[in-house]
């Protein structure tokens, strides 16, 4: 893997360990910005409101290294609501593993208003950085503390 990296950057990453080369770690930057740091996933995302609270602009960021001169910006490309990622050539594999998110992101968004007292539940470890960051946009925008497991919808 760290040979094929080389011929496609020019980067030699020979002396990572492998789980430094596929493992994922992702960092979330308040307010809106993902990003994942990996040779193997070299993504951000940014995710803006569009128009209210059931929409937004989610925008996908490769990140690629390169060797030599700076290489000119790449296109922006806008998709419409029928549109894939899985159809952006530039996006490689990443673009069907983006649609696999997107299109569970509905589902999601029914599952939290199903709930009948208008409040949900947040798990201790995996959902652990959701909590975190609505406490510091509670703390920002200066709403009072919340049970930390329970939110209102």
């Amino acid at each position: 893997m760290a040979q094929r990296f080389k011929v496609i950057s020019g980067v030699d990453i020979s002396d990572l360990h492998i789980s430094e080369i596929l493992d994922v770690v992702q960092y979330d930057i308040f307010p809106n910005l993902i990003v994942f740091a990996a040779y193997g996933s070299p993504l951000a995302y940014r995710v803006t409101p569009a128009g209210g609270p059931e929409k937004c602009l989610f925008e996908v960021y490769l990140l690629l290294p390169f060797s030599g001169d700076r290489p000119d910006d790449a296109a922006y490309q806008r998709l419409e609501d029928n549109e894939k990622f899985g159809d952006i050539e530039a996006l490689t594999y990443y673009g069907g593993i983006i649609d696999q998110d997107v299109d569970m992101m509905p589902r999601v968004q029914r599952g939290l208003y199903s709930s009948q007292s208008q409040t949900y539940t947040l798990s201790a470890y995996q959902e652990s950085r959701i909590r975190h960051m609505r406490e510091t946009l509670d703390k920002y925008l200066s709403f009072k503390a919340r049970a930390p497991n329970r939110r209102q919808i």
